[in-house]
């Protein structure tokens, strides 16, 4: 399944389950900037399977 979400600054999310989560506006993107993260958890608790995560 692939699909496509705008997310807020404040998205908060996981790259293990293991890890603390991260936030979106403390990793410091600059315009034009991207990342990519495989395998993500998102938002502090919600059950979804993990996925890929691409930020531009």
């Amino acid at each position: 399944m692939s699909f496509a979400l705008r997310q807020k600054k404040n998205f908060h999310f996981q790259t293990a389950p293991d890890e603390d989560d991260q936030v979106l506006r403390d990793l410091g993107f600059k315009p034009g900037q991207s990342r990519f993260h495989e395998g993500i958890l998102c938002n502090k608790g919600d059950d979804i399977v993990p996925f890929k995560l691409a930020v531009y």
